[in-house]
């Protein structure tokens, strides 16, 4: 029988340390569906080790706004502090994983997932997504 409990990561932002105590509680209550809806690295704690645990894991995962700030840069801008702090820390590797993550997946055919809206990633709302969802923009 399939398990429908799901754990839904989002803006871990390089916490490792946080990442791993959530780990740990979705392990103890058996739950094995993990989705992470992105915004995985970008921030001043620890990128690289988040960054190998993530890949290790390899949860699906939608890319968020600072995923793709951090793969492409914008141009004619000055990067923040940490934006080139993660950039930094990160190797090639890690870099081309974040790099290859989707706008949107679908899970288990029943959950669409994204990161802000299925048109932008850095949208923080939403007001018509049935509109959105009878067009099927993003599937």
């Amino acid at each position: 029988m399939y398990d429908t409990r799901i754990a839904v990561l989002s803006d871990i932002h390089g916490n490792r340390l946080a990442l791993e105590s959530v780990l740990l509680d979705v392990t103890h209550k058996g739950i094995r569906n993990i989705v992470n809806l992105g915004d995985c690295l970008y921030g001043p704690l620890d990128p690289a080790g988040t960054a190998q645990l993530l890949m290790k894991l390899d949860f699906p995962t939608v890319r968020g706004n600072e995923d793709r700030i951090i793969v492409q840069p914008p141009s004619g801008q000055e990067l923040s502090p940490t934006i080139v702090y993660t950039r930094d820390s990160l190797g090639h590797e890690a870099l081309n994983w974040l790099e290859n993550f989707s706008k949107t997946i679908v899970f288990h055919k029943n959950f669409f997932l994204c990161h802000g809206s299925p048109d932008r990633d850095d949208e923080n709302g939403r007001q018509d997504w049935a509109g959105w969802l009878r067009t099927g923009l993003a599937l």
